[in-house]
């Protein structure tokens, strides 16, 4: 059985037993359709059930608890984890509950499962709860629906007959998967109805009638001298992307071969100022050409320098650390508070409007990010942040990865400046609102209106979120902060963030404000956790050694006879080892040429996908292997066109420096994710792009700057490619410090490289 993929169970797999259990008498009764996927991955069922109970000897926490509501048990986990809490309730007595178990698994994995939403689950969950708790004597729940449509319909006069008690509140939502399983156009709030994601996300979205605004750079609208504040604009139409016209088919093949949406650009967007909208139509928005004034801000923004006006200086810092201690020696109840609140926007970078979720909690499981956008952990005197992952559109199969990702929708910082010591003296109570009541926005501004206008709220909020972009990666910072930062768009979805780098990172951070306001700074214990946030299916280097090996293994059998055979599979070594050193990404052909190579020895051109003034166009420093890879390729397909017929040659003779796969009708396939899948799914279990998130970890973990990494990336927003007028490294730097790790990666990989006699 393929759990993982299938019921999405959380971490310590609680209650497992219970679920099979409720799963076996589902598939055996219930008269409703059940996906082939689910058919397929529980052929085994029966035996896995008597194997589990055997191990719940060992493992309590396995076994059956069916006098347990699922809210006592998974306390915490439901919304995590809404498929495999549904169907931990009891269903032993009530062929209906196990029609909605069906329904679930339908919705979850059926025909119509694309349009399913984590969102549509969580309810009908708690519909499925509702229902459990009724009557069970009621001969209505013993009635067992022959379709889908049935029923929806049943359902919904149980609730109109209100023999279901649930919320009002509840009615709609706990329908929608009803109607996303019998097809009915199911009506979701718009993004701009939505709360925001994480409710901390400084790359806000808007939706207006042709399209959607997202915020990039925010203004400050306190300080009339700030950068004013610069919006994106994408239009509501089919994605299309630049340079290249991509079907949905190919979309969807590059998808699942790992290359990710946020990296495909759409071809029309447009950057605004802010003041340049006079009405929600996009009539007023500037063309393209007219904004170079607004990509010169965002270059300077996401440059990161350390004198950005965005960043207090020193001695602003201390009039606001000054008014923080007078506000906490006040005797006023409201000032204490407000000393709190400033605080706490400067150490977390929260916004005044962030505070309004804020309480002080002794329970985690408290913690929701739906209704908290901060919270204060009192008995870990620790802050809670959302945690921010990657939002992927294609479903997660069994990852193979030995790189876990944390499950947890927070993250706990240390509180290194002692704030809980202030809490009792300003009145805050556990789990109320600390601020509720409280006109918070202007309060802190007649506070700070005895300061210059560069002393601003917004700029106290931005302090530590703005140093930490100047020194760590943009994805590190986005999640020590829980805010969505619009230069990690991409990144995130190759980066692995381990827990304790986040919190080591912080504490730097902490240190560097401590020694600038001269105060005490209490350091916590050094974190040994492993646990990672980021991207999914992440290769190890034992993972790509093994890789290597197998290719090796399979040309190793094949006799050289057999010409399709063995140039398919060198064909498959090229591609595999170069892309370990290139990071292409593979949409169309995933391989680097000779011709790539002819600017220079030291530096590899070529763009595998294109932006804006040719934004993404690649000058890469590379290591010789790439070089020799495609000098052997070439050597190789001529060889192997001499010993076709001359027919067959003049077939061959156009292509260059081309790759292909061949038939054994000898016809020629190009080398694309989807004809290279039958070679890849016998090397390597992940997709075929996993090896630029390999390549990315390898080299950060080696110690490349974050800078060198970009450069062999190609992630680069406004003002941060090689080029820029802001950037100031050189490629040749970069090239003698990415040789050496490139060296130990070769030596790692065992990688022996020589020429293919076909």
């Amino acid at each position: 059985m393929q759990l993982q993929g299938l019921l999405y169970p959380p971490h310590a797999q609680t209650g497992l037993l219970q679920v099979l259990e409720n799963l076996q008498r589902i598939l055996k009764f219930s008269p409703l359709p059940i996906p082939k996927r689910v058919l397929d991955n529980t052929k085994s069922l029966d035996q896995v059930i008597k194997n589990i109970s055997v191990a719940c000897h060992d493992k309590p926490e396995l076994a059956p608890t069916y006098s347990v509501s699922v809210n006592k048990l998974l306390q915490g986990s439901i919304t995590k984890h809404p498929l495999w809490a549904l169907l931990y309730v009891d269903n032993r007595s009530s062929p209906y509950i196990q029609s909605l178990q069906a329904a679930a698994l339908e919705a979850a994995h059926g025909a119509y499962s694309k349009r399913l939403r984590t969102h549509d689950l969580q309810p009908f969950g708690r519909l499925i709860r509702y229902m459990s708790m009724q009557n069970t004597s009621d001969n209505v729940w013993n009635f067992s629906p022959n379709s889908y449509n049935q029923l929806k319909k049943s359902v919904e006069r149980l609730i109109e007959k209100n023999l279901i008690d649930i919320p009002v509140e509840s009615i709609l939502s706990s329908l929608r998967l009803l109607k996303v399983i019998n097809n009915e156009k199911v009506k979701r709030l718009s993004i701009a109805n939505r709360s925001k994601e994480g409710l901390r996300s400084s790359c806000t979205k808007k939706v207006i009638p042709d399209g959607i605004l997202t915020i990039l750079i925010e203004g400050d609208e306190d300080d009339l001298n700030s950068t004013e504040e610069v919006l994106l604009y994408t239009p509501l139409e089919e994605e299309k992307l630049a340079d290249i016209t991509i079907t949905d088919d190919e979309l969807a093949e590059l998808e699942e071969s790992g290359v990710e949406r946020e990296e495909l650009e759409p071809d029309f967007q447009q950057i605004i100022f802010n003041n340049c909208i006079q009405s929600e139509s996009t009539e007023f928005l500037l063309e393209k050409h007219k904004v170079s004034a607004v990509r010169n801000i965002m270059a300077r923004e996401n440059s990161a320098l350390s004198n950005s006006y965005n960043l207090l200086s020193d001695h602003e810092l201390m009039q606001v650390h000054d008014l923080i201690t007078e506000l906490k020696n006040s005797e006023e109840l409201i000032d204490k508070r407000l000393s709190i609140a400033l605080w706490i926007m400067l150490i977390t970078s929260s916004k005044a409007d962030d505070l309004t979720s804020f309480s002080v909690i002794d329970d985690i499981n408290l913690f929701s990010q739906d209704s908290h956008s901060l919270a204060y952990l009192i008995n870990k005197k620790s802050w809670c942040i959302p945690t921010i992952k990657p939002s992927y559109k294609t479903e997660e199969k069994e990852n193979p990865s030995q790189v876990r990702n944390t499950q947890d929708d927070y993250i706990l910082l240390p509180d290194e400046f002692g704030l809980h010591c202030l809490f009792k003296d300003a009145g805050l109570k556990i789990d109320e609102l600390a601020f509720e009541g409280l006109e918070l926005k202007k309060l802190l501004k007649d506070r700070l209106s005895q300061f210059s206008e560069r002393i601003t709220i917004a700029k106290i909020a931005r302090y530590q979120l703005e140093t930490a972009k100047t020194m760590f990666d943009p994805v590190l910072v986005q999640t020590i902060f829980g805010i969505n930062i619009s230069t990690a768009s991409a990144r995130q979805y190759y980066s692995t963030v381990k827990i304790r780098e986040v919190i080591s990172s912080y504490t730097l951070l902490n240190k560097k404000l401590a020694d600038t306001l001269d105060i005490t700074h209490y350091k916590t214990k050094d974190v040994f956790s492993n646990r990672f946030i980021g991207a999914r299916y992440v290769a190890n280097t034992s993972d790509v050694r093994t890789s290597i090996e197998k290719i090796e293994s399979q040309l190793a059998r094949i006799p050289e006879c057999n010409i399709v055979a063995r140039h398919n599979w060198f064909t498959v070594k090229c591609i595999f080892v170069q892309s370990i050193f290139t990071a292409i990404r593979a949409i169309r052909d995933p391989f680097v040429s000779l011709s790539h190579l002819e600017i220079s020895d030291n530096t590899l051109t070529f763009h595998d996908k294109s932006g804006a003034d040719f934004n993404h166009v690649r000058f890469q420093p590379h290591h010789q292997i790439i070089k020799n890879i495609a000098s052997d390729y070439k050597m190789h397909k001529e060889l192997v066109i001499k010993r076709l017929s001359n027919q067959e040659q003049e077939k061959f003779g156009q292509m260059n420096d081309e790759t292909f796969i061949l038939t054994d009708d000898m016809k020629t396939l190009p080398a694309s994710p989807k004809s290279l899948r039958p070679f890849w799914e016998k090397i390597s279990p992940y997709p075929i792009n996993s090896n630029r998130k390999f390549i990315k970890n390898k080299l950060r973990y080696l110690g490349a700057s974050q800078h060198e990494i970009d450069t062999v990336m190609g992630h680069h927003a406004e003002g941060e490619a090689i080029w820029s007028q802001f950037n100031t490294s050189s490629i040749s730097d970069i090239q003698f410090s990415i040789s050496a790790a490139f060296e130990k990666i070769v030596e790692e990989l065992d990688i022996q490289w020589g020429v293919e006699n076909a």
